[in-house]
């Protein structure tokens, strides 16, 4: 009996320890996943979605976050103006492998980008200045924009020029020509499993429950962690109780509230960085679906009504800042004083004016819709009550419609929303990665038809060489957005996530989605 007990718990030592072992090289992390729709890279414009792919994927070329103005290596080791300074040349770095140990190829890099243009999905926009790509050799390809003044190398940094393997591709469907938009089938698979040369590979994906990654054997560099768990936890409080009790290593989406509970316990800490993302608020200029917002004195008196920094004290605790329009802080040349001096301020009496030029005197109503789910670190449910208790004291009644963030969403994409909380994240370090969509595919979302010397402006920018110059051009073009008021900026973040004090190396970026897990160790 007594032998048959030692055998017992012999072989439960053994579990447990096999069991230790096994969480001590898997890193959990706790994130809001709810919108996260399609885990590939050619059709993914959502706000989780890049941690994953930025860790399962390579770009030709990347930024860190000690200086996002440098550009590094990543599949290129290298890359110079070639073809008499008409094209780019990149030079693929020989340790570059997918998870299966097979090289990447110039030609997977052309699969890759073709499949992005000619899915003509939301992305596809970063390669309108993308005239053609030549393959020179396996390891050697060129890059031919169609307007070399344009901006190129800091777009294809973006998540969404990940390499993917052609071969492998091809086989569930993949197709990186013209006739990709209507051929290609590979999404489904894609949302299954990724196809980089990434740390990590992506093995599951279930929606509202998990992501799965496994480590790539064929990384060039050590790796802490065999396998990487991210959670969905939706609520700040269920992330909280988590990291506390240890099921988690990271906790991403805590309310300020609950960050400042963490400050004192021995085994976490915070990590903390400048955003550049924000929180915004649209105001539809369509008559159909709300006649008032249609008139811009109406949504200039929303503008003028809302307490920003009572916002930022109260319900961000301080960790936040504020744009003067859709530019962040840090591009462009936007800065704090350009907030102060053109920027929508709390001004009750002006916003009053307002509906009075609107022939509004007595106010007006309007429906605000906003996913449940913290956006960027902030409350939403508390952030629209304190936007309508503002409103409301000159006597404009938002109508309050919390919904789940995937109906929100679609409902804001697909133009149906009269009014709407919603963010928007960076997806390089480019300017014009602001301004072209926010008069192009955002301004048809709130059925707002910018005029022709806005659009010029958005246009000529980009291309302008005298760096003075061009942000002065940004600075005007977001003055005339702000009069416009279908975009209110609300806030830009601070990022802060909890971390337990057994990781090292556990980098932010000023994308608050995104960080590389490569890095990170016990």
């Amino acid at each position: 009996m007594i032998k048959q007990l030692c055998v017992v718990l012999s072989m439960l030592t053994i579990v447990i320890t096999a069991q230790a072992q096994t969480r001590e090289k898997t890193l959990v992390i706790g994130m809001n996943l709810s919108d996260g729709r399609t885990y590939d890279p050619s059709r993914q414009a959502d706000t989780t979605t890049p941690f994953t792919i930025g860790n399962t994927y390579e770009t030709l070329i990347t930024v860190t976050p000690d200086n996002y103005e440098v550009l590094k290596p990543s599949l290129a080791n290298k890359w110079e103006l070639s073809n008499n300074g008409s094209s780019w040349r990149f030079y693929l770095r020989d340790s570059a492998k997918f998870w299966n140990g097979k090289s990447v190829t110039a030609q997977d890099v052309k699969f890759s980008f073709d499949r992005l243009k000619y899915l003509k999905d939301q992305p596809a926009e970063f390669t309108d200045n993308i005239e053609k790509i030549e393959v020179v050799s396996d390891r050697v390809l060129d890059i031919f924009p169609v307007n070399m003044k344009e901006p190129l190398l800091p777009i294809l940094t973006t998540v969404s020029f990940a390499v993917f393997s052609k071969e492998e591709l091809e086989k569930v469907g993949g197709v990186g020509d013209s006739s990709a938009k209507d051929r290609d089938s590979a999404t489904k698979a894609l949302d299954k499993q990724s196809f980089g040369s990434g740390p990590y590979r992506m093995i599951s994906w279930t929606r509202n429950e998990s992501v799965v990654l496994e480590r790539n054997k064929h990384w060039h560099k050590p790796l802490q962690f065999d396998r990487v768990i991210i959670k969905h936890l939706s609520e700040s409080s269920s992330q909280l109780l988590a990291i506390r009790n240890g099921d988690i290593d990271v906790a991403f989406n805590l309310s300020s509230e609950h960050i400042t509970t963490i400050k004192n316990n021995k085994q976490l800490r915070v990590e903390s960085v400048a955003s550049l993302d924000y929180v915004y608020m649209v105001l539809t200029a369509s008559n159909e679906l709300n006649k008032n917002l249609a008139n811009k004195n109406a949504r200039l008196a929303v503008a003028h009504a809302i307490d920003y920094q009572g916002i930022i004290d109260g319900i961000l605790q301080g960790y936040a800042i504020r744009p003067p329009s859709i530019l962040p802080i840090g591009m462009g040349g936007t800065t704090a004083k350009d907030t102060d001096e053109y920027g929508y301020r709390l001004d009750l009496a002006k916003a009053k004016e307002y509906l009075a030029k609107a022939g509004l005197p007595d106010g007006f109503s309007f429906n605000l819709s906003y996913p449940t789910s913290p956006i960027l670190n902030a409350n939403t449910s508390i952030l629209a009550q304190k936007i309508q208790a503002d409103l409301a004291k000159v006597n404009i009644k938002a109508n309050l419609t919390p919904l789940d963030t995937s109906t929100s969403v679609t409902q804001y994409r697909t133009g149906k929303a009269q009014a709407a909380l919603v963010s928007y994240t960076i997806d390089a370090l480019e300017p014009s990665l602001w301004t072209k969509p926010f008069v192009g595919r955002i301004a048809k979302r709130v059925h707002w038809t910018p005029e022709d010397h806005i659009i010029k402006l958005s246009e000529t920018a980009p291309v302008e060489v005298n760096l003075e110059k061009r942000n002065q051009m940004y600075r005007e073009f977001q003055k005339l957005l702000v009069d416009e008021a279908v975009y209110i900026n609300i806030l830009q973040p601070v990022y802060k996530v909890a971390v337990t004090n057994r990781l090292k190396n556990v980098n932010l970026t000023a994308a608050g989605w995104y960080m590389n897990i490569g890095d990170i160790s016990r």
